[in-house]
């Protein structure tokens, strides 16, 4: 199932994500970064609560204060993601800054680990180190 679902979704993400930034690094000499995330996130809501509109009505009986808490710590993170990587679009080329995106499955595996109890496999923790390496590698070029 993950082969069939899982894997085509991200790579399509990934397709979406990367021409998201080749377009920031398009506009870096048009737009602020913060005039840019904010208004890839005005649009992107709106066509986001046009296909989760059925799933908001549906779920909204099981909204509470811990759940408003939540989304809320939810959405800064994600704009903190968002504008840090406009920043960094602004003094790096797409390739180099889109380098870095390579240090989220290691972060997030670490953060599972210690915040979760996630169990991290030698064969993880080996790639992890692994990937360190190469970037350190495309960083000191």
């Amino acid at each position: 199932d993950i082969f069939s679902k899982g894997i085509p979704l991200f790579l399509t993400a990934s397709f979406f994500w990367s021409i998201n930034d080749v377009i920031v690094r398009s506009r870096r000499n048009t737009f602020s970064p913060f005039v840019m995330a904010f208004a890839r996130n005005i649009f992107s809501s709106i066509f986001l609560f046009l296909l989760a509109y059925y799933y908001v009505v549906t779920y909204l009986s099981k909204f509470s204060l811990q759940a408003v808490v939540y989304f809320a710590f939810y959405g800064a993170t994600v704009a903190g993601i968002i504008l840090f990587a406009y920043l960094a679009l602004k003094y790096l080329k797409a390739a180099e800054a889109v380098s870095f995106n390579i240090l989220i499955p290691i972060v997030t595996s670490t953060l599972s680990f210690f915040l979760l109890g996630e169990n991290l496999s030698l064969f993880q923790v080996t790639a992890g180190a692994i990937i360190l390496m190469g970037l350190f590698m495309i960083i000191k070029k």
